[in-house]
């Protein structure tokens, strides 16, 4: 598993915790749902986590940006989203990321789907 988690230090520990926990948990989904066909590939997940300073007033919540990217060696994608919730800021991240996968994995399978048309029209 290739996951790397970039600014644990500004995270406490139930946050990274947490951070890890739906990171493993969609990292298995990406791969389960998009490279299970491709032998000896497994894409880098590389999750951002930018935890924003809270006002003055301790009891204040803080703002969390996820950046999301992944790499492989057909697909590089990315996702990023914010929400004063930690949980609901990084399953919105992830929803995006697959929503993106499924984009580009679809525009490829079109595309080679209209490869196999033109040769099948003109065999040579």
């Amino acid at each position: 598993m290739f996951v790397t988690i970039m600014n644990k230090k500004s995270l406490t520990s139930s946050e990274l915790a947490v951070v890890q926990d739906l990171t493993e948990k969609f990292y298995g989904r990406i791969n389960l749902d998009y490279y299970k066909k491709a032998e000896n590939i497994e894409p880098k997940l590389f999750v951002e986590i930018k935890k924003h300073d809270a006002k003055p007033n301790s009891d204040m919540a803080c703002k969390y940006s996820v950046h999301i990217k992944i790499e492989a060696p057909s697909v590089i994608a990315s996702a990023h989203q914010a929400d004063w919730d930690l949980k609901r800021a990084l399953r919105e991240t992830f929803a995006n990321l697959l929503n993106e996968l499924q984009h580009k994995f679809k525009d490829q399978s079109a595309k080679i789907e209209m490869e196999r048309k033109v040769k099948r029209r003109n065999p040579k």
